[in-house]
C-alpha cells in the first residue's frame, strides 16, 4: 500500500503516540500536529497545519488505516488513532519499529534500536533486525528495505517502503550511527563547527536586514519625497531609486516586499539549523 508523505508522517506520528503515551492517547488534532511538526527525530522537518492534518487523516481512514473517536466525558475534542495493527496484522514491536522508519528516514539498525526502544522493550540488536528482516519480507509488497552498505550489524541502513520518493538520492548516503538516547539521526550531516558558522553567518545577515528594514520605516515615515513633493515617482506613487542608491528602502516597495521574502527564507535557514545543531550537542 503507498502512502504520502503526509501519511506516513501522520500515521507514524500515531503509532508513535499510541506506545510512547498511552494515558493520552487517542490524541487530539493539536497533539497530532505538534507530534508531526516537532524537529526532534524526524526526517524531513515539516510545517503542517490543522487543514494539512485533517485533511490527510481522512484520507488515512478511507484506506482503512485511521479511526475518529467521539468526544467522551465531556471533552468535545474528536480524537484519532490508527488501526495499523489490525489492517496490516503487526505486533506492537513491528509498529514500534515501522514507526521509526516513517518518521525518522534511513537509519542504520543502531540508530533503529535506540529509538524503536522507547516504544517497546527489545531484547538486543538481533531482535530489531529480525523485524526489519521480517518488515521487508512482508508480502505482496515489503514495508521496509535495507539499503546498500553492510549487509548485517549495527552499520546495516533501513528505510521504510511505504512511501514513495520521501528522500533523494543523496538523503540515503551512509550516516553516523545515533547512539542510544540520542535526539536525531542525521542523514550526511555536517560538522557542529560547519553548522555554527553557517548559524553565525545568517544571524549576522538578519540582523543586518532587520537593521536596514527598521530604518527604512522610519525613512518612510519621514521623508519629504516618500509620498509628496516634486521628484519622479514609480507605478505605486513612490520615489524611484537608482540601482546602486544605497539609501534604506521605504516600506511597501517592490525591493523591500523581496527583502522580507529573503527574511522569512533566512529564518526559516536558522530555524533549520539550529534544529540540526540541538540534535548533535
Amino acid at each position: 500500500m503507498d502512502l504520502t508523505a503526509a501519511e506516513g508522517r501522520v500515521l507514524g506520528c500515531l503509532m508513535e503516540q499510541a506506545a510512547l503515551a498511552p494515558d493520552d492517547y487517542p490524541v487530539t488534532l493539536n497533539d497530532l500536529r505538534l507530534a508531526c511538526n516537532q524537529a526532534e527525530a524526524r526526517q524531513p522537518i515539516v510545517a503542517y497545519g490543522d487543514r494539512q492534518v485533517e485533511d490527510t487523516l481522512l484520507a488515512l481512514k478511507s484506506k482503512g488505516l485511521a479511526r475518529f473517536v467521539p468526544s467522551v466525558n465531556g471533552d468535545r475534542a474528536i480524537r484519532y488513532s490508527h488501526r495499523a495493527g489490525s489492517r496490516w496484522r503487526m505486533s506492537e514491536a513491528e509498529l514500534a519499529v515501522l514507526s521509526v522508519l516513517l518518521l525518522g528516514g534511513p537509519q542504520t539498525l543502531g540508530a533503529v534500536q535506540a529509538r524503536a526502544s522507547r516504544l517497546h522493550r527489545f531484547a538486543g540488536a538481533a531482535q530489531v533486525e529480525a523485524v526489519l528482516d521480517a518488515l521487508a519480507a512482508r508480502t505482496p509488497a515489503p514495508f521496509a528495505a535495507r539499503l546498500h552498505g553492510p549487509v548485517a550489524g549495527p552499520r546495516a541502513r533501513w528505510a521504510q517502503a511505504l512511501v514513495d520518493d520521501l528522500f533523494d538520492d543523496g538523503a540515503i548516503a551512509e550516516a553516523e550511527e545515533v547512539p542510544p538516547g540520542a535526539g536525531v539521526d542525521l542523514v550526511n550531516a555536517p560538522t557542529y563547527a560547519e553548522l555554527a558558522a553557517r548559524v553565525a553567518e545568517l544571524e549576522r545577515r538578519l540582523a543586518a536586514a532587520s537593521e536596514r528594514q527598521a530604518t527604512g520605516d522610519d525613512w518612510a515615515r519621514t521623508h519629504p519625497y516618500s509620498r509628496a513633493g516634486g521628484e519622479p515617482r514609480g507605478e505605486r506613487g513612490w520615489r524611484e531609486f537608482p540601482v546602486d542608491d544605497d539609501r534604506a528602502l521605504p516600506a511597501g516597495s517592490d525591493e523591500a516586499g523581496s527583502l522580507l521574502d529573503r527574511l522569512a527564507d533566512i529564518e526559516r535557514r536558522v530555524a533549520r539549523i539550529e534544529a540540526e545543531l540541538g540534535a548533535l550537542r
